[in-house]
């Protein structure tokens, strides 16, 4: 192991002239009362540095993994948050929203994270690692940016400035440093990352597992460059003259407001792409019920159904929306399971 470097560039100058070798942060105690660490950089292989890290005294491993601009990546998120800012947000609701987001974009419904925690009383974080590979960071951060704006669109919870805790952060300057299993800062060594839910699972898997830059050769490299399309603020339509309507059967004959039944409808494509409209109604006099194929994944069966559907319905005197599936199997005390709140 070569280092410590305490100056960046002569660390990347360094690497340049090192064959296989990464690199590597190390968290460094300072005397500075206004702050609480440095950075140290070093350079070595991966595997030379597992073996390393792993035989290391607890109090000891304080490093994290660089990660690097322009190289394949697993798709990574950092998600915390204090909890007297958030007190009545769940840590592990946060994660599921997340995950079920990530899974419907990528259209892959049994896709999931391995996950590392460090949650204490003050503080709840979770660093997830998903087992699939995009092809840089900025592939990995529209990515994010694109499931922070559908979790806002769904109504998720606020923890501060920030949707389920997401921390858009840790996608900035090259070279940015994301803590590795089992690392502590220093003098916070209870507040280790540790894998979750099962903590004794094998060290060498959870290194794998949850490594970003690190044993990415052997996944699946999934495409993504989808522009994020925020809503914009239309003129009213007039009844009858939106395309979109127009190639809905049907829909002419409905009595249904038609402007806020394509502002629905935009906001729907924008998040989920895939799906078409097969059919609108109206219940009660205020409930307009579109019928979404193929649904979204539905939180109870954690997939999209193959026979059944997902309906949207909205309030239209409240203008409140909420997800329906409509399998009679998936029911929480005999009513069917609804989720989401979007307001239009």
């Amino acid at each position: 192991m070569l280092g410590p470097f305490y100056n960046e560039k002569t660390a990347v100058a360094t690497l340049a002239k090192c064959k296989d070798a990464k690199l590597w942060k190390k968290f460094v105690p300072t005397r500075d009362a206004k702050k609480k660490f440095s950075m140290a950089f070093y350079l070595h292989t991966t595997e030379g540095f597992l073996a390393k890290y792993l035989t290391m005294p607890p109090q000891d491993q304080m490093y994290c993994e660089v990660i690097p601009d322009n190289v394949p990546l697993k798709i990574y998120m950092d998600v915390e948050f204090k909890r007297n800012v958030a007190p009545n947000v769940d840590m592990d609701e946060c994660v599921a929203l997340v995950q079920q987001c990530v899974a419907t974009l990528l259209k892959m419904p049994n896709l999931v994270p391995f996950q590392l925690d460090a949650s204490n009383g003050e503080k709840a974080s979770r660093h997830l690692t998903w087992p699939v590979a995009l092809k840089d960071k900025e592939a990995v951060k529209s990515l994010v940016k694109h499931v922070v704006y559908v979790l806002k669109e769904q109504g998720a919870p606020t923890t501060g400035d920030s949707i389920c805790g997401i921390d858009l952060a840790v996608y900035g300057k090259n070279n940015q440093g994301m803590r590795m299993c089992y690392s502590h800062k220093p003098n916070e060594i209870l507040r280790k990352l540790m894998p979750y839910p099962n903590k004794a699972v094998n060290a060498r898997m959870a290194m794998e597992q949850s490594m970003i830059a690190h044993f990415v050769a052997s996944l699946p490299m999934l495409e993504w460059n989808r522009p994020l399309e925020k809503k914009q603020k239309k003129a009213p339509a007039a009844p009858g003259t939106t395309k979109r309507v127009k190639e809905t059967r049907d829909a002419a004959d409905l009595p249904l407001d038609l402007v806020l039944l394509n502002q629905v409808k935009d906001r729907l494509h924008n998040c989920y792409p895939d799906v078409y409209f097969a059919e609108e109604k109206m219940y009660d006099e205020k409930i307009m019920s579109l019928t979404l194929r193929p649904g979204v994944i539905c939180p109870a069966a954690q997939r999209v159904h193959e026979s059944n559907c997902t309906w949207m319905n909205v309030n239209i005197k409240t203008r409140m929306g909420e997800f329906v599936c409509s399998d009679p199997d998936c029911k929480v005390g005999g009513r069917l399971v609804r989720w989401g709140c979007w307001k239009f």
